[in-house]
């Protein structure tokens, strides 16, 4: 199972092919990232670093995972970063997070979306509802 907060669904969105230090091609950046969780060493590398393996990239073997519903899935953009909102729907907490993933500290609210521009928390969230 993957470490805490390094379960990502990289269903939806746009997929663009990226290249990790380990020669292998990945079909989006969050698919990388999602292997990234497991090895921690991984980064992004050249595309040319990847030239002498297959064009196929690879799909990771958790990929099929069912995923349990008290799990927090990250939200991410098409391109594969991270929402400045992230909320778990099952505690009902929400956070302001950076664009690769990390949770901002002092931000996370219950029942309420934090404005991540630095103004007020106004927003009733989903996870209320």
């Amino acid at each position: 199972m993957w470490p805490r907060g390094c379960v990502l669904d990289c269903q939806g969105g746009r997929h663009r092919v990226v290249c990790g230090s380990n020669g292998r091609l990945y079909k989006s950046l969050c698919a990388f990232q999602r292997a990234q969780c497991i090895n921690t060493q991984l980064r992004l590398a050249p595309r040319a670093h990847c030239s002498g393996t297959s064009s196929q990239p690879v799909d990771n073997k958790y990929s099929t995972i069912s995923l349990n519903s008290a799990m927090f899935v990250p939200a991410c953009h098409p391109d594969g970063h991270f929402l400045p909102v992230q909320c778990h729907n099952q505690t009902g907490y929400c956070w302001c997070s950076t664009p690769d993933g990390k949770p901002l500290s002092g931000t996370s609210i219950l029942h309420l979306i934090p404005d991540c521009t630095g103004q007020i928390y106004l927003t009733q969230s989903h996870a209320n509802r």
